[in-house]
């Protein structure tokens, strides 16, 4: 987490990082995934969006993405820490 927020942050394009789903409502349990919501210059969102499985490489060791569509809003990706992060 603390690397994806590191790397969002330094960001310029970037306007606004927010968690949702059991994280932030406090009814999260040993399975929970992090929902990491972003907001992004309208400009500059189609750019944000190519890069997402890159950007969510540099958070941690990858073990795989569940990404199936490439022009998704957003990328499910599990690290090997049994984390998974829906960016």
């Amino acid at each position: 987490m603390n690397n994806a927020l590191k790397d969002l942050s330094a960001d310029p394009n970037v306007l606004a990082i927010y968690l949702a789903g059991s994280l932030p409502k406090g009814n999260f349990d040993n399975y929970s995934d992090i929902d990491l919501h972003t907001i992004v210059m309208p400009e500059r969102i189609a750019d944000f969006l190519k890069g997402k499985r890159n950007r969510a490489n540099n958070w941690g060791t990858v073990s795989f993405h569940e990404d199936y569509n490439p022009s998704s809003p957003y990328v499910i990706t599990h690290y090997d820490t049994f984390v998974k992060v829906d960016s």
